[in-house]
């Protein structure tokens, strides 16, 4: 059974993915928006912004669609969070936000290519998330991948840098 994203993410997901790479790159940041932020798990590390459209620990509780910022970020986390239902969904926030990254900014992304959790819960996944769609939108907004690598349970983890 498909677990309703809104109650999962609001009241039962809990952040554990520490990645060093990460946490390194936001204490070096001057400023970070992290989307889709869960439990803000990277605040402690610098001045982060964390957006969630589900999670109350989050800075802002809403959509990356309705956030509207006065300034552009050289940082932006994107773990686990532009994964879910559609095409046109995870096109639209990707647009959104290749529109807030600063030049020569960097976004860190984590994705799923369509694996249930290690405990089991199956979401309502867009299960495309392959290294094909990802060479898709670093040519469709000039970006460079860099720092791919293997995250737990087959998610896929990466860096676009603006060119």
């Amino acid at each position: 059974m498909i677990q309703n994203l809104e109650t999962y993410f609001a009241y039962d997901y809990v952040s554990n993915d520490n990645d060093q790479h990460v946490i390194e790159l936001v204490k070096k940041a001057e400023y970070v928006l992290d989307v889709g932020c869960g439990d803000n798990q990277f605040k402690k590390y610098g001045l982060v912004t964390g957006l969630d459209p589900f999670n109350l620990k989050a800075d802002l509780v809403m959509d990356i669609l309705d956030f509207c910022p006065d300034q552009k970020y050289p940082l932006i986390i994107c773990f686990g969070s532009i994964n879910f239902y559609d095409a046109k969904w995870v096109d639209d926030r990707m647009k959104k936000v290749a529109t807030l990254l600063e030049d020569k900014g960097r976004m860190c992304f984590k994705v799923n290519p369509n694996k249930p959790f290690g405990n089991g819960v199956k979401l309502e996944w867009f299960d495309r998330w392959t290294m094909p769609l990802i060479e898709h939108y670093a040519e469709m907004f000039n970006y460079n991948i860099e720092n791919v690598r293997e995250g737990d349970n087959g998610r896929i983890k990466f860096d676009y840098v603006a060119r």
